[in-house]
């Protein structure tokens, strides 16, 4: 990240929610980038396109990111300390219910 996002001027950079989003979108926010997390299922030009295509989809989400950000339906990932602890209370809830 740091290797090619760390060279390039300040950009708006807009992505899909994900598995890693919530990573990726920290690391570009702390090399200075605007990170636009795009709720996958609100982005309605995409989710019900009928041709899946990821460049397809990039070149969607940058444009809908340049016209009207709001159009992405954009999230707030929690920080990474409040994942931890959301990940620590849903361990603790599984365990609790293993048990009884």
């Amino acid at each position: 990240m740091q290797q090619v996002f760390g060279k390039i001027p300040r950009s708006r950079v807009a992505m899909e929610t994900g598995t890693h989003s919530p990573w990726v979108s920290r690391q570009l926010t702390r090399l200075g980038h605007e990170v636009i997390v795009a709720h996958a299922q609100k982005v309605r030009l995409i989710g019900e396109s009928s041709r899946k295509d990821d460049r397809a989809d990039a070149r969607m989400l940058a444009r809908l990111a340049r016209i009207d950000p709001s159009l992405l339906g954009p999230i707030q990932h929690r920080s990474a300390e409040a994942q931890t602890h959301l990940m620590v209370i849903r361990a603790s809830q599984k365990t609790v219910r293993a048990v009884a």
